[in-house]
């Protein structure tokens, strides 16, 4: 496999890097000094699974709320695919294979160091249909999801309880 595209999002100073693509042969990475290109090479080797979750160093400098995410995508060759195919026991319809081949796989870390294949038909896959619940996005579930990241977030300070009943 090989590294195709990245995008980072709220790393540093980096709000939004828009796609960045990697050349075949080479890229060469220049800018200003301070402009960034430390950041990305440093959010790229974060993006590493033995890195574990994004260090807090790396959230953003201007006190955004918004966590660090990291997207890579990678190509992959058929005798590639074939291999991870059989080693994993997974199997895949013709146009998810089709779509692999031809896009890449695409894969979004999380600050807390999880990993998410993006895409639908890749999601539907690889997830366990019994392990999906449906979540209440619009009511009090969200604002009790939003209360316990701000209280990770937040750790050593005091969080208001929340009554959310009223």
């Amino acid at each position: 496999m090989k590294l195709k595209r990245f995008r980072i999002y709220n790393y540093k100073s980096i709000i939004d890097s828009g796609d960045c693509f990697l050349a075949p042969d080479f890229t060469i990475l220049i800018g200003k000094n301070e402009s960034g290109k430390t950041a990305i090479l440093e959010a790229l080797r974060d993006f590493d699974h033995k890195q574990g979750a994004i260090p807090k160093h790396s959230f953003p400098l201007l006190g955004a709320l918004e966590e660090p995410t990291l997207e890579l995508t990678f190509t992959i060759s058929p005798k590639e695919l074939e291999g991870v195919l059989q080693e994993s026991q997974v199997t895949m319809n013709d146009d998810v294979l089709r779509h692999i081949l031809e896009q890449g796989i695409t894969l979004t870390k999380t600050a807390t160091g999880k990993y998410v294949l993006k895409g639908d038909h890749l999601n539907s896959t690889f997830n366990d249909p019994m392990e999906q619940q449906a979540v209440d996005t619009t009511g009090f579930d969200l604002v009790k999801a939003k209360k316990q990241r701000l209280d990770e977030l937040l750790t050593g300070f005091a969080m208001p309880e929340l009554r959310y009943e009223e």
